[in-house]
């Protein structure tokens, strides 16, 4: 159907170069938008989830300990988890015992889910024994 189209549209070569240039601007043009529209939704979804920011202070001496038990007992237990987004472990610049854990799930609801099982206990309990002082901030994401 597109060669028929072709033939008809123009007879030139020049004609049939112009119509091969507007499909492919049109063909290009649709995927863009298609691309945007992924990338609209993508976004949406992620302003409505949740983040927990926790401000630590782990007991002196216990940077490396702390850190190990994050990659090894922490992060692989909360990624199983539903609705689990993302985690990230910072460490002060200027500083070997403040960090910071960003923690994002989906929904309230899932983090809350998370926070009140037997998994957050077992994950939990290691990374406890070598903090000093927490404190926790939670946020919405909105954009």
């Amino acid at each position: 159907m597109l060669a028929l189209w072709l033939r008809n549209a123009s007879k030139s070569t020049i004609g049939r170069r112009v119509c091969l240039q507007n499909l492919l601007t049109g063909i290009v043009g649709f995927f863009s938008v298609s691309r945007v529209n992924a990338f609209a939704k993508e976004k949406q979804q992620e302003a409505s989830s949740v983040q927990l920011h926790m401000y630590i202070q782990v007991k002196t001496g216990q940077d490396n300990e702390f850190e190990n038990r994050y990659r090894t007992v922490y992060l692989p237990i909360v990624q199983g988890q539903k609705g689990f987004r993302s985690s990230r472990l910072l460490r002060k610049s200027d500083s070997q015992d403040h960090y910071e854990i960003d923690l994002a799930f989906d929904s309230e609801a899932l983090r809350a889910t998370w926070a009140s099982s037997q998994d957050h206990d077992r994950a939990w309990k290691p990374m406890g024994e070598v903090i000093a002082k927490i404190t926790v901030q939670g946020f919405d994401v909105v954009a």
